[in-house]
């Protein structure tokens, strides 16, 4: 069976990054999905995540720290084959 995964960087939230990719690519490793899309979460004033923020529970990567994880995470899958 094939998978296509969808990748939202900026999930896990400023300082969660390191640990959320290493357990996202190790699944992804596991399950060698056929092709992988990814997006950045982007945080609008009317959702509960907005709400969580402004609590202080919760603070947004960066642009920057978004990129990083991208970076981090395709560094760290093991998935690649030709077809």
């Amino acid at each position: 069976m094939d998978y296509n995964f969808f990748y939202l960087a900026g999930i896990y939230g400023s300082g969660y990054m390191e640990e959320g990719v290493k357990n996202t690519a190790e699944v992804f490793n596991q399950l060698h999905p056929k092709a992988i899309v990814s997006s950045m979460l982007t945080i609008y004033p009317t959702s509960e995540l907005y709400q969580e923020i402004q609590a202080g529970n919760w603070t947004e990567e960066t642009e920057t720290e978004k990129l990083y994880e991208l970076r981090t995470l395709i560094g760290s899958l093991d998935i690649w084959h030709d077809e």
